[in-house]
Formats: C-alpha cells, sequence, structure tokens
C-alpha cells in the first residue's frame, strides 16, 4: 500500500547507518508514525531530515512498517526556532512522541502543533511563549 503526498513533520530522525534513518513523524492524515528511510549516496535529502519543517511524503506499507519512498520540504513554510523557542519546540516534539498513539490521526492536534510552532519561530516574549504552550498541552489533553 503507497500513501501518495502525505504532509507531516519530523518530530526525530535516529541514523542508524550513513545511509539508514529511522524517523518518527507527525502527519496530518495519518497522526503519529515510525518510517524507515533509505537515502543514496549523495543523496540531497538529507537537508528535508531537520525537525520543525513541513514536508511532503511518499510512504509506503510493508508488513508492519512505512518506508519513505520520497521526501521533499514545502515551499514557502519554515519554522526556524531558537534559544528558549528551540527547546520549547523540542519540548512539543516529545509530547507527541510519547503521548500519542501510533496511527492515531488528530487533525485539531496537528493544527495546534503548527499554530503553536509558528508562534515560537515569531520570536515572542517568554510570557507569549509559555501561553503558546499551554494551549497547546489543552489541546493535547481534550
Amino acid at each position: 500500500m503507497t500513501i501518495e503526498s502525505i504532509e507531516g513533520m519530523i518530530l526525530q530522525a535516529v541514523r542508524l547507518s550513513d545511509s539508514r534513518w529511522r524517523l518518527s513523524l507527525i502527519t496530518r492524515e495519518q497522526g503519529r508514525l515510525t518510517a524507515w528511510y533509505r537515502a543514496g549516496a549523495r543523496a540531497k535529502a538529507h537537508n528535508c531530515l531537520a525537525p520543525f519543517m513541513p514536508l511532503s511524503l511518499a510512504l509506503t506499507l510493508k508488513r508492519q512498517w512505512y518506508q519513505v519512498k520520497a521526501i521533499e520540504r514545502n515551499k514557502g513554510i519554515l519554522y526556524p526556532l531558537k534559544d528558549e523557542a528551540l527547546l520549547s519546540g523540542w519540548y512539543l516534539n516529545e509530547l507527541l512522541m510519547y503521548l500519542l498513539l501510533e496511527g492515531e490521526a488528530n487533525l485539531p492536534l496537528y493544527n495546534a502543533y503548527t499554530t503553536t510552532l509558528q508562534t515560537l519561530s515569531q520570536g515572542v516574549d517568554r510570557l507569549a511563549l509559555e501561553i503558546s504552550l499551554r494551549q497547546f498541552e489543552w489541546q493535547l489533553l481534550n
């Protein structure tokens, strides 16, 4: 089964060898997924394996594992995080990795995640950062 052009982001990328990666993904349509990615020797896709970057993915389901067949960055959307916002972004990713069930789609939560990343990338003050995190946590609990 192949899933064409699914929208998502990487929560965590673990390098297994020079060309193999295990990716924890959050997707709009499928929820949280774990997928395997094998890059070619000269693949440019390594630039797409950073978190907080909206991606278009083509996945194949083989037995019980997803494999990434194609990966590319969505043009025009970028969430550059630094300092406290970067730590807050990692916190969001950890929450999603440990509290979401694999394969359970939750569109309102995905939208809350992207909205929170957008707020964090705007370089807001600490109070606004805290408010956006609490709003995301509230959405996660509902």
